[in-house]
């Protein structure tokens, strides 16, 4: 798992080469357990920070014992630093990793155009409500995950 971080990271700007789907699986794996960490961590400064958040949630009057103060704030502002830096920073070598990927698996990388479609109608179907678009990009999510799983040169050899 580790080689496979270093390699995301070293590729970072690499669109022209591929990605087995080993290094692909254990990158989607790292930064789902990185990303969790980071989420633990937030949830927990969010309940330090505002406890009559969780005096709200839980309906008890524990939380109005404690109280927040400037650390509290100081990691809670650190914390949210660090994911919105972590979802920024991956951006890019997530991208060249997807398409190092589908041209692993044969396929032309303008199939990634998928994944980024997918993305747009996520977004355009929260902000127009439509519901349709929602399951259209599920459609494409499902397709795209597909595509990930494909062996090294699958649609190469069936051509």
């Amino acid at each position: 798992m580790l080689n496979a971080y270093k390699k995301y990271w070293k590729n970072y700007f690499n669109f022209k080469d591929s990605s087995s789907r080993s290094d692909y699986w254990w990158l989607i794996l790292a930064n789902v357990i990185i990303f969790t960490i980071l989420l633990i961590f937030s949830i927990i400064a969010i309940i330090a920070v505002f406890p009559s958040f969780l005096e709200a949630i839980s309906g008890s009057s524990i939380a109005s014992k404690s109280s927040s103060n400037s650390s509290s704030v100081w990691i809670f502002g650190s914390l949210l630093i660090a994911v919105i830096l972590f979802v920024f920073a991956n951006i890019i070598p997530a991208i060249s990793l997807g398409v190092r990927r589908v041209r692993d698996t044969g396929l032309s990388p303008w199939w990634y155009l998928i994944s980024v479609l997918s993305t747009i109608l996520y977004y355009l179907e929260q902000s127009t409500k439509q519901s349709w678009l929602s399951g259209l990009s599920i459609i494409l999510q499902i397709i795209m995950l597909v595509i990930f799983l494909f062996p090294t040169k699958y649609f190469h050899k069936n051509k």
